[in-house]
C-alpha cells in the first residue's frame, strides 16, 4: 500500500460524510424502532432487548468484516466489495423495516419479521463501517491520525448532540419518508467515498515489500477489545452523571438544553483535541484525557457549586475528546498497516459488547451516583492501563 505524506482532506471529508450517514441512520432507527414494535403488538421495552443483541453481535461481526476487508485490500487493492455490498444490503433492509409495519399484522406470526430484519440490518451495518474507517491509511499520515479522526468524531458527535431537534423533524416526516431518506443518505455517502478512493495495486507478494511489517499481536488485540469495553462503560456512567449535575444546578426543565449545549461543545472540542493529540502523540493524549476525566468524575457528581460544575464540564469536553479521537488511531497503530480493518473492528466490537453488557447490568442494579463514579473510574483506569500496555 502507498501511504500519503500529508493529510488528503477531501478523502477525510468523504469518510466524515460516511460517518455522518451511519450516525444519522442509527438515530433514525433508534427513534422509530420502539414505535414500530408497538404497532405490531410488541412491548416498547422489547426495542432495548433487540439493541442489546445487536450490540453484542458486533464483537463477532466488526472484527470479522474488518479482517475480510483486509484480505480484499491485499488481493484486489481495495475494500469496496464489503463497503458496497454492506451499504446496498443496509439500504434495502432499512426501507424494508417500515414496510413490514405497514403490511404486517399484530395478530400474525409474521410480525416477528420486524425484529428479525432489524437484527439482520444491524449486522449489515457492521459489514461496511469498519472497512470504511480503515481507509484512513490511504488518507492520512500515521502521526496525524488523531487530527483526521477529530473531523469524524465532530460529525458523529454533532448529529448525536442534535438528536432532540432531529427527532422532532423526522417524527413529522413519517417512518416511510424517514427510512427512505436514511437509505439514500447511505448510498450517496458510499458513492462519494468510492470516487475518492481509487484501487491500489494488490500486495500479493509480501516478500517484495520494501519494509517488513511487524507481526500481528493477539495480546494487543485483546487490549484493544478492553479499551472498547472500558470506554463504553465509562461513558455510560459519565453522561447520566452530567445530566444529573445539570438537573441539580439548572433545574429539570433545562436538562435537555444543557445536554444539547454540552454535546455541541464536546463535538467542536474534537477538532482542537485532534490537533493537540497529533502534536504530542496519540497515546499520551489519551492518557492525559483519561487522567483528567477520572479526576473530574467525583467533582461533577458530588460538588454542588455551579461555577465549579461549569468549569469542570468545559474541561471535560476537551479531555473527553482526546479519548474519543484517539480510539481509532490507537486501533490502527496497534496492528500492522495491512491489518487495520481487524484492529478497528476489534475496538468497535469491544465497544459494542461493553454497551450490551452495561445495559444488562443496568437492568439488574440500581445505579446510584456513588456506584456510577466507582464504575466510571474503574472503567477508565482499565482503558488507561490497556493503552499503556499496548505501547510496550
Amino acid at each position: 500500500m502507498s501511504y500519503p505524506k500529508r493529510i488528503l482532506w477531501l478523502r477525510v471529508f468523504g469518510l466524515a460524510a460516511m460517518q455522518g450517514a451511519i450516525t444519522l441512520t442509527w438515530v433514525m432507527y433508534g427513534i422509530y424502532l420502539p414505535k414500530m414494535l408497538v404497532q405490531l403488538g410488541f412491548a416498547a421495552g422489547f426495542a432495548a432487548v433487540i439493541i442489546i443483541i445487536e450490540k453484542a453481535l458486533s464483537i463477532v461481526f466488526e472484527p470479522l468484516f474488518g479482517a475480510l476487508s483486509d484480505r480484499t485490500q491485499k488481493f484486489i487493492g481495495n475494500r469496496f466489495p464489503f463497503i458496497s455490498l454492506g451499504v446496498i444490503l443496509s439500504s434495502a433492509l432499512f426501507i424494508t423495516l417500515p414496510a413490514i409495519v405497514i403490511f404486517g399484522d399484530p395478530e400474525k406470526v409474521w410480525r416477528w419479521l420486524l425484529p428479525t430484519f432489524a437484527i439482520i440490518w444491524a449486522i449489515a451495518m457492521t459489514m461496511f463501517r469498519t472497512p470504511a474507517i480503515a481507509l484512513l491509511w490511504q488518507a492520512v499520515p500515521r502521526q496525524q491520525f488523531p487530527q483526521a479522526t477529530g473531523i469524524l468524531v465532530f460529525i458523529a458527535g454533532l448529529i448525536g448532540a442534535l438528536k432532540p431537534i432531529i427527532q422532532k423533524i423526522i417524527l413529522q416526516l413519517g417512518s416511510g419518508f424517514t427510512f427512505t431518506l436514511g437509505s439514500l443518505t447511505l448510498l450517496g455517502a458510499a458513492f462519494f467515498l468510492r470516487r475518492l478512493y481509487p484501487p491500489q495495486p494488490p500486495q500479493l507478494n509480501e516478500a517484495s515489500s520494501p519494509t517488513q511489517e511487524p507481526t500481528l499481536s493477539f495480546t494487543k488485540l485483546g487490549l484493544l477489545c478492553l479499551v472498547g469495553m472500558g470506554v463504553a462503560w465509562g461513558t455510560r456512567c459519565l453522561f447520566p452523571m452530567v445530566s444529573a449535575s445539570l438537573a441539580s444546578n439548572l433545574g429539570e426543565d433545562n436538562v435537555v438544553t444543557g445536554m444539547l449545549v454540552f454535546g455541541i461543545v464536546l463535538a467542536f472540542a474534537s477538532i482542537p483535541g485532534g490537533m493537540f493529540a497529533s502534536r504530542i502523540g496519540n497515546s499520551y493524549a489519551m492518557l492525559i484525557g483519561l487522567g483528567v476525566t477520572i479526576f473530574l468524575l467525583p467533582l461533577i457528581a458530588f460538588i454542588p457549586n455551579f461555577l465549579i460544575i461549569v468549569i469542570a464540564l468545559f474541561i471535560l469536553t476537551f479531555v473527553l475528546s482526546l479519548v474519543f479521537n484517539g480510539a481509532v488511531p490507537l486501533a490502527l497503530s496497534s496492528v500492522p498497516p495491512s491489518r487495520g480493518g481487524l484492529g478497528i473492528g476489534t475496538y468497535f466490537g469491544g465497544f459494542g459488547l461493553g454497551m450490551s453488557l452495561f445495559s444488562i447490568m443496568a437492568g439488574q442494579v440500581e445505579l446510584t451516583s456513588v456506584l456510577q463514579v466507582f464504575i466510571g473510574v474503574i472503567a477508565f483506569l482499565i482503558v488507561g492501563a490497556s493503552i499503556a500496555l499496548a505501547k510496550e
